[in-house]
């Protein structure tokens, strides 16, 4: 099967067409660029992929947890989140980065997950567990992709701001929530029941809000897929994979294609 037009050239330029044996697979090619990037440029998919495979897939039952990234949060944005029986935001820094934006993110963060991560690599991370609060947690990535947990993070889920998560909620997941605590909503206009909707929400109990969150994020963010699959695919696609919110047929048509043999023109 042949590569398109752009990619092919973009592998044979690089010089990657010399690394790879004569019939490579799309699977061998896709190893084998993770493999550069992994040594050479670990760029911040990098890190979610680590994420993905080593605590998502590695610690928890894909039946009942599930990911999400760049997801709303206050003004800014998570990086990755794990949703579970909670929340456990991931703050990526990696090599590429400043730390300019870490209070402001971190401070967001409080406000809408229970645990709370900033990942980065080794001599980062040791300065990090000495000027961070205390309250969050820190994993550090070995080159070989390790994460490490030099801190754990603290609970924060009694203590969210339940206006931050409701705005983070879409009219589909807020509305259901109000009117399990709150009754039926009345006949009003469509253009009233964002308003509405959050004055309710508010007066919940922060861990109360929390876990709607989490439940309701949790079907936002259904993964496709289930752990055999996973053995089927390259582990460099794991988070892109579940990132990307496919359906089951193509999730299965990218593992088919997998061990096709490619022809790079």
């Amino acid at each position: 099967m042949k590569l398109p037009t752009g990619m092919a050239e973009l592998v044979k330029e690089s010089g990657l067409s010399t690394r790879l044996p004569e019939r490579a697979t799309y699977r061998t090619l896709l190893e084998t660029v993770y493999d550069l990037l992994q040594r050479h440029y670990r760029c911040e998919y990098i890190y979610k992929n680590s994420i993905a495979r080593k605590i998502l897939v590695g610690r928890h039952r894909l039946a009942g947890a599930t990911m999400a990234t760049e997801l709303r949060c206050d003004s800014s944005k998570a990086d990755f989140v794990i949703l579970n029986g909670t929340s456990t935001v991931y703050e990526i820094k990696t090599e590429l980065d400043n730390l300019d934006r870490l209070p402001s993110q971190i401070q967001a963060y409080r406000k809408m997950f229970d645990r709370i991560f900033v990942v980065a690599h080794g001599g980062l991370a040791d300065g990090l567990v000495r000027t961070l609060d205390s309250d969050v947690g820190v994993l550090s990535m070995t080159p070989k992709g390790v994460l490490r947990q030099m801190r754990a993070s603290t609970s924060h889920s009694g203590t969210v701001d339940p206006g931050c998560i409701f705005d983070s909620l879409r009219k589909s997941e807020y509305m259901p929530i109000v009117e399990r605590h709150f009754g039926s909503l009345p006949s009003i206009p469509n253009t009233r029941h964002y308003s509405y909707c959050k004055e309710l929400f508010v007066t919940l109990p922060p861990a109360t809000a929390h876990k709607e969150m989490v439940t309701a994020l949790k079907q936002r963010f259904h993964l496709p897929v289930d752990r055999p699959f996973l053995d089927r695919i390259p582990g460099a696609l794991v988070a892109g994979l579940f990132g990307a919110q496919i359906t089951t047929v193509q999730a299965e048509s990218l593992a088919a294609l997998m061990d096709l043999e490619y022809a790079p023109s």
